[in-house]
């Protein structure tokens, strides 16, 4: 029974993030917008913003549904096989990861 709560557990925050970044699709497709600009844009003041956003922008609905796999699978196993620390690992493997890209990156918005 305890594993069974901690499974469900572990599925909550996965599944709220990925509807999240499917909403943030839907919402781009049916307001006709794009939002590529939200992304990363290395070395650039503007393109900081992008440290927070552009996980949550995809080219297309392809590129949506492939990433949503591996993070779905890997934020699970991270909140199921580390739940004392998951979130503090989740946001610093989100920001860290979106920092390097912002001052490593080639000249171009990163999203996804």
């Amino acid at each position: 029974m305890e594993e069974k709560r901690k499974f469900i557990h572990s599925l909550i925050f996965p599944l709220l993030f990925l509807l999240l970044i499917w909403l943030v699709k839907f919402f781009e497709i049916t307001m006709e917008m794009d939002f590529v600009q939200g992304g990363i844009l290395p070395r650039k003041i503007n393109g900081l913003l992008g440290v927070i956003t552009a996980p949550l922008i995809h080219a297309d609905w392809k590129h949506l549904v492939d990433n949503s796999i591996p993070t779905f699978l890997l934020s699970l196993a991270l909140f199921y096989f580390y739940r004392d620390i998951s979130y503090r690992i989740f946001f610093l493997i989100y920001f860290i990861g979106n920092i390097l890209v912002w001052i490593i990156g080639r000249d171009a918005f990163h999203i996804g």
